[in-house]
């Protein structure tokens, strides 16, 4: 299954024996940006989503989509996730939704969100860090996902792994230290 809108593209027109130049005519543009499109160069915007939906005839909400699960992706410090071997070199969206062990973007702001969640994660030193910040939230998936495989229930650690591991996650974006 292709997870940005670059590798869908190439799928279809490989399955459908189109050549990138006939793309490019097809879409009435020349074949640079077309080229930068379906190599991840160039973001999709909703225009070019619905040039695709007549080019190709797959509907502009697909491209959409597509594109805004991989802008997501891409919010968080990738190359830190691959250097602490959270995910693959290779990853894409679907694999930092499987990191974070959700089926969608909504069902990770879901799952972020809830205010039980963010209550057993976050320290009270640490609260002007939150945890909508990218790079805390996959410190904490990492830290949970440590407790339940060394058998710890994660509510009774998260707080000490914070202070203790916080560190190197600051760094990921460039996060001060905290008022003490």
């Amino acid at each position: 299954m292709p997870v940005t809108p670059g590798e869908a593209i190439r799928e279809i027109l490989d399955n459908r024996s189109i050549t990138r130049m006939d793309f490019a005519v097809r879409l009435g543009k020349s074949k640079k940006p077309v080229s930068q499109l379906v190599n991840g160069k160039a973001s999709l915007t909703h225009k070019t989503g619905i040039e695709l939906e007549r080019g190709l005839g797959v509907p502009s909400s697909f491209w959409n989509a597509t594109e805004a699960r991989t802008e997501w992706a891409g919010s968080f410090p990738l190359k830190e996730m691959v250097k602490q071997g959270f995910i693959a070199q290779d990853a894409g969206p679907a694999e930092v939704l499987d990191y974070f062990g959700v089926s969608s973007v909504d069902a990770y702001n879901d799952h972020r969100d809830a205010p039980r969640r963010l209550a057993n994660r976050m320290s009270t030193a640490y609260t002007a860090y939150t945890a909508d910040t990218p790079a805390i939230a996959a410190w904490q998936t990492s830290v949970l996902a440590s407790a339940k495989t060394v058998g710890i229930a994660p509510g009774i650690v998260v707080e000490q792994l914070q202070k203790d591991a916080i560190v190197p996650y600051r760094q990921m974006n460039d996060l001060k230290e905290p008022p003490d």
